[in-house]
């Protein structure tokens, strides 16, 4: 007799992605479980901006009055070229366009609000995962902790990011031992969050800044009560390329890193708003498969290379797209034209280019159409 799941999804990670799955299960009626490595939910990250794209799905889980207590949305973008003050670029066309604004915040309150709502009780945190036992015509998969300890599932989900030990185990058992491999760009990246900045005034509310130094960018997103979240990226002279991460940074080491004009004044960081896309789009599959019935593996392969083949073309087509808007962000565009078309389009580009530019990100809203059908 074939023993029986644990659970019907099993979630590897509990970040942004796993936490938001864990919330569609639970309201669509699926059993789950989700396995964080860390030992303790605490502050990590710094700010998160939701755009268009993720807030529809969050609308839908009953996020928004969150989003709104905790998070600013944006109103304009100051743009500057070192201290020269370029343009004031509006952006409260947002939401009667796209039915939301753009909202920063903390990254650990909306972390925070996902966790809750998940149920603790179904968040395994110590959870670290080393093993994965997936047989080609098994119902169920089982994943092996470093303390010994199994769960199974029906569905495995990794939600564990861009070191994912989930991809890794499993293109480990492929022969493809590289495919995890980080690597390095030749810039550094620094991030946080200011305590509210108390010469800023009501007008400033909702407003960003980018920064166009001639040898680094500074770009910051508005959080309530004037904070701000800041981003810092300059080209590195590191001769080392296996760094990823500089914690504990201090005052002196970021003057001595970025200058002394520093200052919480960066692209449109998208990522946690494509995890949010992609977890939605795959809970469309999941409730699909479980709603036959079937148990069937070969089922839910099929409609896991349908649910593959539909977002492949829109993970290419960001990527193109942030591809030519950090060429154009940095000035970097081929035959030297990145000077000029930077200027151009952050200083004399109408809303209406902006629109138009945008409306490959934000245009595209998934929902979970289970979600929909209850609360008919």
């Amino acid at each position: 007799m074939v023993p029986k799941a644990d659970v019907q999804v099993l979630i590897v990670g509990g970040g942004i992605a796993g936490l938001t799955l864990a919330n569609i299960c639970k309201k669509i009626g699926l059993s789950y479980k989700v396995l964080e490595r860390t030992a303790e939910v605490t502050p990590v990250g710094a700010g998160i901006s939701l755009a268009p794209n993720a807030l529809r799905l969050l609308d839908q889980l009953g996020f928004m009055d969150i989003i709104r207590k905790e998070g600013q949305p944006l109103r304009k973008i100051q743009v500057y070229r070192n201290t020269t003050r370029w343009s004031l670029l509006d952006f409260e066309w947002l939401e009667p366009t796209y039915g939301y604004s753009m909202y920063s915040m903390p990254r650990h309150s909306m972390h925070r609000a996902l966790y809750h709502r998940a149920d603790p009780e179904h968040v395994i945190l110590g959870a670290e995962v080393v093993g994965i036992e997936d047989e080609p015509n098994s119902p169920t998969v089982k994943v092996r902790l470093a303390d010994g300890r199994e769960f199974s599932g029906e569905v495995l989900v990794g939600a564990d990011g861009i070191r994912s030990i989930v991809r890794r185990l499993l293109a480990d058992k492929q022969g493809l031992a590289g495919v995890n491999t980080i690597r390095f760009t030749g810039r550094t990246h620094m991030t946080g969050i200011s305590y509210p900045l108390e010469h800023l005034g009501p007008n400033d509310l909702g407003v960003a800044t980018w920064v166009f130094y001639d040898d680094c960018i500074l770009t910051s997103w508005p959080c309530t009560e004037n904070r701000q979240w800041f981003v810092g990226v300059k080209s590195s002279e590191a001769k080392t390329t296996t760094r990823s991460t500089w914690k504990g940074a201090t005052k002196e080491m970021i003057n001595e890193s970025y200058g002394h004009r520093f200052h919480p004044f960066g692209k449109n960081y998208t990522g946690a708003c494509q995890a949010i896309e992609d977890v939605g789009e795959l809970a469309n599959v999941l409730h699909t498969y479980f709603a036959g019935q079937s148990g069937n593996p070969q089922v839910l392969r099929d409609l896991l290379t349908d649910f593959r083949k539909s977002r492949e073309p829109r993970a290419r087509n960001l990527v193109y797209y942030s591809s030519i808007f950090a060429q154009v962000h940095t000035g970097r565009l081929p035959y030297g034209l990145g000077p000029l078309a930077r200027r151009l389009a952050f200083s004399y580009a109408p809303v209406w280019c902006w629109k138009w530019a945008c409306n490959p990100l934000y245009g595209y809203q998934p929902r979970v159409h289970a979600l929909d059908l209850l609360s008919r």
